[in-house]
């Protein structure tokens, strides 16, 4: 409340700032630039999956491996589809502190934890599903690489989800039947 300006990059943090009380004219909305040009040119690259099976449906997440994350949600999460889908596949792509503890929950899964890539415009061209179980984001740079990638998206409703990332009839189904 002090600051002489505050810069927030979505509408959901400037209207945070505005309930605590932060007057609007104090507030700069300047949003994450996202080069999305490697995203609208990757190129399907089955080879950067090892054991890539034509059959399966993987479903991708690229993300540091923190709490933030909350990529246990989404093996938790992965569980209960792979009961309907056995041919699902998940591929968590990054690395962090909490690797050790999320390769324990997901033992025995269909689950292929990747080192981090430089090649994450073709992984995602090559993946069924781009999935984000973040917390809490600032903006969320990552769903609007996918969406350029031209990946269907599964994710919380953090960042830029309903600013840039429009909710759609499956959201409301997932919603509905958690």
């Amino acid at each position: 409340k002090l600051a002489h300006t505050v810069r927030v990059v979505s509408n959901r943090t400037k209207n945070t700032l505005l309930k605590l009380g932060v007057k609007e004219e104090k507030i700069i909305k300047l949003s994450v630039e996202t080069n999305t040009k490697n995203f609208t040119h990757a190129q399907k690259n089955t080879a950067l999956i090892p054991g890539y099976d034509p059959s399966a449906l993987y479903i991708l997440t690229v993300a540091r491996f923190v709490h933030q994350k909350n990529l246990s949600l989404l093996i938790q999460a992965f569980s209960r589809i792979t009961a309907e889908f056995p041919k699902a596949k998940l591929l968590i792509v990054g690395t962090g502190s909490l690797e050790s503890s999320l390769k324990k929950i997901a033992l025995n899964m269909p689950i292929q934890f990747l080192p981090w890539s430089n090649d994450v415009p073709d992984l995602m061209a090559t993946a069924d599903i781009y999935a984000l179980s973040s917390n809490y984001e600032g903006w969320g740079r990552v769903l609007i690489e996918a969406e350029a990638a031209g990946v269907p998206i599964i994710t919380t409703d953090v960042g830029c989800v309903g600013e840039v990332i429009q909710k759609s009839i499956a959201t409301e189904i997932i919603k509905t039947n958690d």
